[in-house]
């Protein structure tokens, strides 16, 4: 058995660890190998599995073959005895050593099988926009396959644009103002407009859109296991990239409204305006997810979005000029004014403490209310698997 160019050493090693014969006896082949009636499947001299070695004997003592098994297997095995004295003192560096191989863990627990140390793309816990961002890549790359959508929007959103300013013009070539509102300040809030409206058209009614068709045909279930948070993954797995356009058009307003109201715009409504336009982008995601997680127990909810889509036509213009029933409704039950009239109130100076603090209370109560709805509905959602 021993062929010209193998050392004799290891020869000897591979003649000990292959069994003479195999007999299966009384107790089969897989006996307890304190039976000596009987041979063992592989010979003692192999590598030992066995839970009851007294600590500090090399599995291959005896053997003639150094001594040393290839990794230490006592602590992998369920009532496995440590045996780590054979190799006190040796050097890990020293090729073949057992300590080579297992000086660097990964995990400090050794009876676990895997654990999350390592975090998705490296270190750190991975960041809403970073995600925000590889799903802006990816939707950047599918959206480039169909180019002419990107002048259809912009045809689209350029109409809706000069829609708005014709019938301002048409408004204020009969009246000075429009409750309360100079055509400067329209104009401002038809920069809110748009810019609230690309960033809905953007990201989050494009999420919740997914969302609620995969809750139908069952694919929610391929999210859930995902690493992050699946309320994040659903609600910017989704970009429409091509409505930036809106977002750009909504900013040119916006800018040249600042222009024309020249110095009547300070820190303070500058600061104002951004936090309440914060608050007004988290109350319009708040509000889409409540709607969205609907979706668990009821079969169309899209419809109820376009119904929202509808009433959001409604924040072109000043809340004040509804009823006040309307008013009322467009405040808290469909919160478009916290959205749109609200902002541009900073601008113009007419927003007052209460208003600001009660569009902060409101953004943080919706959007804790969403999330706690968001987690009954997952418990209510049997998916595919199921």
């Amino acid at each position: 058995m021993v062929r010209r160019g193998i050392h004799p050493g290891i020869a000897a090693c591979l003649l000990g660890s292959v069994p003479l014969r195999m007999d299966p006896g009384t107790g089969g082949v897989l006996d307890h190998t304190r039976q000596r009636h009987q041979s063992e499947l592989l010979s003692p001299d192999a590598v030992s599995l066995r839970a009851d070695r007294p600590a500090g004997t090399s599995p291959l003592s005896g053997s003639g073959c150094g001594g040393d098994s290839a990794l230490p297997l006592d602590d992998r095995i369920s009532g496995g005895t440590p045996a780590r004295s054979a190799y006190a003192g040796r050097s890990t560096d020293r090729l073949g050593s057992p300590g080579r191989m297992v000086a660097r863990r990964l995990c400090t627990t050794s009876n676990r099988v895997a654990c999350r140390c390592a975090n998705l793309f490296g270190g750190g816990s991975m960041k809403y926009f970073r995600l925000l961002g590889a799903f802006l890549r990816v939707s950047i790359m599918g959206e480039l396959a169909y180019r002419v959508n990107f002048f259809w929007q912009l045809v689209q959103s350029l109409l809706s644009l000069v829609i708005s300013l014709v019938g301002l013009g048409v408004i204020f070539s009969y009246t000075d103002t429009l409750g309360g509102w100079r055509p400067d300040e329209i104009l401002a809030l038809v920069g809110v407009y748009f810019l609230i409206g690309g960033m809905i058209g953007l990201v989050i009614q494009p999420g919740m859109e997914q969302f609620i068709e995969s809750v139908r045909d069952g694919t929610l279930d391929f999210t859930l296991t995902k690493p992050e948070d699946a309320q994040l993954i659903v609600s910017i797995k989704r970009v429409e990239i091509w409505r930036l356009i809106d977002i750009g058009l909504g900013l040119a307003v916006l800018a040249t409204a600042l222009i024309r109201l020249g110095e009547k715009v300070g820190g303070w409504q500058a600061g104002m305006f951004i936090l309440m336009l914060i608050a007004g982008a988290v109350i319009i995601y708040s509000f889409f997810l409540i709607l969205a997680t609907l979706s668990f127990w009821f079969v169309r909810v899209e419809n109820i979005l376009v119904i929202f889509q509808s009433m959001y036509e409604a924040g072109r213009w000043p809340v004040s000029l509804y009823p006040g029933w309307l008013r009322y409704g467009l405040t808290f039950i469909i919160p478009v004014a916290f959205a749109t009239t609200v902002p541009a109130e900073a601008l113009t100076g007419r927003l007052t403490w209460e208003t600001i603090l009660g569009g902060v209370v409101l953004a943080v109560v919706l959007l804790t209310v969403s999330r706690v709805f968001w987690r009954v509905g997952l418990r209510h959602y049997s998916g595919t698997s199921a």
